[in-house]
């Protein structure tokens, strides 16, 4: 009876070993699922907002830069705030705009900053149309390291984009 309870122990021990590891995995995955819905459904709100806002005034672009389609961006130029598509890394000046082949249906411009950051602050992840991940669309994320680099960094040391 003893050499059988010593196999029953050490099975649920070898067993707890095994699924200690898959049960934590679960978990962590669990808890990314939580974060992500969360960072996708959660407004920006007017802190970020504000910052992005004065940022984008002192120089700051977000939007990725390589060929072809970028994703949505951020930028300030000749007194708008514009949210827009992002082509081989551009995303149009409102005077650029006019003149550019495509059709940006989704692009907004807002002549002062108190509509541009009413907007931002109640946008969210879901909002601006992100599906993935990895997508290139805006997000809580993209700001907050965009404006964290900001903060930490001269205006002479800013990529031609951030985020």
């Amino acid at each position: 009876m003893q050499d059988f309870i010593g196999v029953a122990l050490s099975t649920v021990a070898v067993l707890a070993v095994v699924l200690a590891p898959i049960a934590l995995k679960r978990k962590i995955q669990a808890n990314r699922a939580r974060e992500w819905e969360v960072e996708q459904t959660a407004p920006f709100g007017e802190e970020l907002a504000t910052a992005v806002a004065g940022f984008l005034q002192r120089g700051l672009v977000v939007a990725y830069r390589h060929r072809d389609g970028c994703g949505m961006g951020l930028r300030y130029a000749e007194g708008a705030f514009i949210y827009g598509s992002v082509s081989d890394g551009e995303l149009p000046t409102p005077s650029e705009a006019v003149a550019w082949q495509w059709a940006d249906k989704e692009r907004k411009e807002f002549a002062d900053t108190d509509s541009f950051v009413r907007w931002l602050s109640v946008q969210t992840g879901n909002s601006l149309g992100v599906q993935t991940p990895y997508s290139q669309h805006l997000t809580r994320h993209r700001l907050m390291k965009a404006v964290e680099f900001c903060s930490k960094n001269e205006p002479s040391r800013w990529p031609p984009y951030a985020g």
